[in-house]
């Protein structure tokens, strides 16, 4: 799957708890990209809810973890 339509595959998964303002998967450009990525909410409860109602699969992959962090 392109990164493009994987980004917004993550997006229309976690806009049903709130405003998503952001999609950051870590790594250098160009190199493979990890398996995981991090999802930035416009507030705090929208992030509580995504981790706590959030099924642990998008289009088939398994999202084996959710958790809260603090604001970076």
């Amino acid at each position: 799957m392109g990164r493009r339509s994987q980004e917004e595959d993550i997006a229309a998964h976690f806009r049903q708890w709130g405003n998503v303002l952001d999609i950051y998967f870590p790594g250098k450009k160009g190199l493979k990209r990890v398996n995981y990525c991090f999802v930035t909410f416009d507030n705090w409860r929208a992030a509580q809810l995504a981790c706590a109602l959030s099924e642990r699969a998008i289009r088939g992959r398994v999202c084996s973890h959710a958790a809260r962090l603090a604001p970076r």
